[in-house]
């Protein structure tokens, strides 16, 4: 989801190899949250280890980072959620409810035999527990990748920490990232799509449309973001023009104030200023093979040729 910026943004294509050597940063929700949509059994049914514990998500996070590694000497630093804001327990529970009507309606096409109806609708049912996110660390720290818990969301984390010299981007589909202050933001970076990785820089879109870093939030709120629902009718090129005109939501013509729920300011004080923390380390280390053959094969059921391959290729 996320704020509706498409019409607006100024980018540039770059491919993965242009990226060798590079720190990036990665929401470990949102990535893990792909894997656990599309790593499925034919009938939607998610991969598991003997015991029942998921691993789709682990399989995904394994072979994708590895490639990365060791295929583009990309090196991602994956930052996962802290204290979820109380601006977005609504869009939470909304989407839980999607989840349990998803999982209804997979329930009933497996019991008609439809297997592609069942895993159109199992792809919406998938989310993170406590131990996936306890696995999906132990696995990223045995791969020699640093991680970092945020005090908040993890894409306020991966936005503030492109600030770092060290640090080129962060990666994510989500525009809402470039309102929390992401200072370069990569979309579409997959190993099937090499060469049309969209980069977009912020300074380039702010000077580009001639406004400021706050107005830019200011634009976000009136389309409407995670945390707010806008004012209905303002899209991107309607914000930008009212925005550009009069500067600031408080200084907006009353109708379209009296559209904007009250609570507007708490929107823009937690993209200007989100709880992030810089105490996070990105020393990065070999993998730790025999740790890893342990972790995958014995405990988890990954084929031991197939990791091993990987891991040496």
């Amino acid at each position: 989801m996320g704020v509706d910026l498409r019409p607006l943004i100024v980018s540039d294509v770059i491919s993965l190899d242009e990226l060798e050597g590079r720190i990036i940063t990665v929401d470990a929700s949102n990535i893990l949250h792909q894997f656990l949509s599309t790593i499925r059994k034919p009938d939607g049914t998610p991969l598991t280890d003997t015991e029942g514990n998921v691993t789709s998500h682990l399989v995904g996070l394994f072979y994708r980072t590895l490639r990365m590694i060791n295929g583009f000497s990309i090196r991602p630093v994956y930052v996962f959620d802290g204290e979820m804001p109380d601006l977005k327990t609504d869009l939470v529970e909304e989407r839980a409810r999607r989840r349990r009507e998803a999982e209804k309606r997979w329930m009933e096409a497996k019991k008609r035999g439809e297997a592609g109806e069942a895993f159109r609708e199992a792809v919406k049912t998938g989310y993170l527990d406590e131990q996936m996110i306890k696995d999906s660390k132990t696995l990223l720290g045995l791969l020699g990748l640093p991680t970092v818990q945020a005090p908040g969301e993890a894409e306020a984390q991966c936005a503030y920490m492109t600030g770092d010299d060290d640090v080129y981007a962060m990666n994510s589909r989500d525009y809402d990232s470039l309102l929390f202050g992401a200072q370069r933001l990569l979309r579409y970076l997959t190993i099937k799509n090499s060469e049309n990785i969209e980069v977009i820089d912020l300074s380039k879109l702010l000077k580009g449309h001639g406004i400021s870093f706050e107005q830019l939030v200011d634009m976000g709120i009136l389309i409407g973001t995670d945390y707010n629902d806008g004012v209905y009718r303002v899209g991107p090129k309607t914000s930008l023009k009212l925005i550009k005109k009069h500067g600031s939501i408080e200084d907006l013509p009353e109708k379209y104030l009296e559209k904007l729920d009250d609570g507007y300011r708490d929107v823009r004080d937690l993209f200007l200023d989100p709880p992030v923390t810089s105490d996070y380390d990105l020393a990065f280390s070999e993998p730790h093979e025999n740790e890893l053959v342990q972790f995958l094969c014995e405990e988890r059921g990954f084929p031991r040729e197939r990791v091993l391959n990987n891991l040496h290729k």
